[in-house]
């Protein structure tokens, strides 16, 4: 009987259940693939990703296929060449999120600059 077995018997609700947990994964996968180019849109103010310089992109890209291979769900202890590239990536990341700051900086105070105009105009 062994024989004709091949795999492992589980109830429909149990199969229903990692259905959904591996649809639900699937979906988390996604989101967190967009927020790259959230990032570079939401932040950067560009209006499409497609507009992102190349080396921009790579940028953010390597940092995080970097830390997902080498940090995520990590177990063993690092190596003297993983700290230093993870201190590359940091900084790499450091100057994409002062270039951020500063882009929401700007907008802000261009906003500030038409509500002053607006107000002193209706006064």
């Amino acid at each position: 009987m062994d024989s004709l077995i091949d795999g492992v018997i589980i109830s429909n609700r149990s199969h229903q259940l990692v259905t959904e947990l591996v649809e639900e994964h699937k979906r988390g996968k996604a989101r967190s693939e967009n927020k790259i180019e959230l990032f570079f849109t939401a932040l950067l103010d560009y209006s499409a990703a497609d507009e992102v310089p190349p080396n921009v992109s790579a940028i953010l890209r390597g940092a995080r296929k970097w830390f997902m291979a080498n940090v995520h769900c990590r177990s063993g202890s690092f190596s003297r060449q993983s700290g230093a590239e993870a201190n590359h990536h940091f900084t790499q990341l450091e100057n994409l999120l002062d270039a951020a700051a500063r882009s929401q900086y700007t907008r802000m105070t261009e906003i500030d600059g038409i509500l002053e105009e607006t107000n002193r105009t209706d006064s």
